[in-house]
């Protein structure tokens, strides 16, 4: 995702599911599942079976921040 795709996602207010967030920041799906094991990133995750795990808008805006690659 480049700079002007991850602003636009955010002002929409979608939630990012693990993988967009990991593009976003860089790093890999594989990363960032394990940062949300972990408990560094809060994603939620639907009531149904294998469901895709969703990060916030702002836990989103504040897991970029952190790592310096939103200002």
């Amino acid at each position: 995702m480049k700079p002007a795709e991850i602003l636009a996602r955010l002002e929409e207010g979608t939630p990012l599911r693990l993988g967009e967030l990991a593009r976003a920041a860089g790093f890999s799906r594989e990363h960032v599942r394990k940062l949300a094991d972990a408990g560094v990133v809060r994603a939620d995750r639907a009531d149904r079976p294998r469901a895709q795990r969703r990060v916030s808008v702002a836990e989103a805006e504040r897991f970029l921040r952190a790592e310096r690659l939103l200002a």
